[in-house]
């Protein structure tokens, strides 16, 4: 994903609960600045990674592109001494079809597979070839994300039950600017 200061991606999010009841959420991420953040014992610069909602409430993450993928530092977790102390390995790179990886959220942790590296994803811009990265959380609970390569997320689907209803998400990029 590109982290340069003033890249910034606007999403709707569709929640299809069933045909006549569906639910829309837009909000925008942006790079807004730089910070040199303490992970462990060393000094790392991380940019800050901002998901803004209609109502103006946001939240910052911490990014970094490493070696290994894109990796988010968490401020929720520090150690005795106030450094952070998980990182989570958000998107794997380069990637291969059938690679598989896991992220870290707070107490629990997701296991990411690369099912495609040439999914064509068309939107309102034009046609984007992707990396299909499926999120995992059984049958039939996934989600699906579409990454081009230096730009960042194109859209995604997703589908898991609460009771005997199969709820359906859809995100759809609406706007984009990259420096």
């Amino acid at each position: 994903m590109p982290l340069t200061i003033g890249n910034h991606w606007e999403y709707a999010d569709s929640t299809f609960y069933s045909p006549d009841s569906i639910s829309v959420n837009r909000y925008s991420w942006s790079i807004v600045g730089k910070q040199n953040i303490l992970s462990g014992t060393d000094s790392v610069e991380v940019s800050i990674f901002r998901i803004t909602f209609n109502d103006g409430i946001h939240y910052d993450y911490f990014y970094k592109n490493n070696p290994e993928g894109l990796t988010q530092y968490t401020s929720d977790e520090r150690d005795s001494v106030g450094h952070f102390s998980l990182r989570s390995l958000l998107l794997k790179l380069p990637l291969q079809r059938g690679d598989t990886w896991m992220t870290t959220h707070g107490d629990y942790a997701d296991q990411k597979f690369c099912l495609s590296t040439d999914t064509l994803i068309p939107t309102q811009f034009g046609n984007f070839h992707t990396y299909l990265i499926r999120t995992g959380f059984g049958d039939p609970w996934y989600s699906d994300e579409y990454y081009k390569e230096n730009f960042g997320l194109v859209g995604g689907y997703g589908q898991y039950k609460i009771g005997t209803s199969t709820i359906l998400q859809k995100r759809t990029l609406l706007s984009y600017g990259l420096q």
